[in-house]
């Protein structure tokens, strides 16, 4: 995958964040999952989506690496309403 690729990815999956948080009730939450290891489309996106919304917060984030667990890269994102 090239740096383009990456960059083009995390814009589309930004806006199915944003489109997710328009369907949110009060109370719930956002499971953000990728099959990917990389920063731009993980972690480093959910912190740029939670700078932008105050109101919610990083509950929890789980990842897989192939080198590590023997399997896909992976990762996943809890992100939750602050009380």
């Amino acid at each position: 995958m090239q740096a383009p690729d990456i960059e083009r990815i995390a814009t589309t999956q930004r806006k199915i964040l944003e489109n997710a948080l328009a369907c949110l009730k009060p109370g719930g939450r956002i499971v953000y999952s990728t099959c990917s290891i990389e920063h731009e489309e993980n972690l480093g996106l959910v912190e740029a989506f939670l700078k932008d919304h105050p109101e919610l917060k990083l509950v929890s984030t789980k990842d897989a690496l192939p080198f590590r667990d023997q399997t896909d890269g992976a990762f996943a994102a809890r992100v939750e309403f602050t009380s």
